[in-house]
């Protein structure tokens, strides 16, 4: 585990979340709105009242993500480079799962590996998960039983 993290992590004031791509493309994106809960964790997370905890793929999915907008002429070619280095400014916390639970959790649940990524980062720190996809959502409330966000 990254130093970073382990700061952060002992920090008793300060509660961490896992988030996916999906919540970092709605915020970064001009053509969505993040709404009710998310607005507020994105406040504390500017306040650095919670950390931001996130698999190394959460840069790959955002990079794909920002390209496929521009594919589908939802942003220009220059905001795709422009909305990629907000994002690598983000403060983010980055660690990852063993490859064995990953694949594990992808195949118990059928989620991509990305996801499973996640997945496995809520129950290795036993934490809350922020996310827009659905699937995602649900394989969460049964794996970690943590309380909705």
């Amino acid at each position: 585990m990254g130093q970073i993290i382990k700061n952060w992590l002992n920090m008793e004031e300060n509660k961490y979340l896992v988030v996916d791509s999906s919540i970092f493309m709605c915020y970064l994106l001009p053509d969505e709105v993040l709404k009710g809960k998310y607005v507020e964790y994105f406040d504390d997370f500017d306040k650095r009242k919670i950390v931001f905890l996130c698999s190394n793929m959460v840069k790959y999915e955002v990079m794909n993500s920002l390209v496929s907008a521009w594919r589908q002429k939802r942003i220009k070619k220059d905001m795709v480079i422009l909305l990629y280095d907000n994002f690598l400014n983000f403060p983010i916390s980055i660690d990852d799962v063993e490859y064995d639970k990953i694949l594990a959790l992808a195949i118990k649940h059928n989620l991509s590996v990305y996801d499973a990524c996640y997945l496995g980062l809520t129950k290795k720190y036993d934490c809350n998960l922020l996310t827009l996809d659905k699937k995602l959502k649900q394989a969460w409330r049964s794996e970690v039983k943590g309380i909705n966000c």
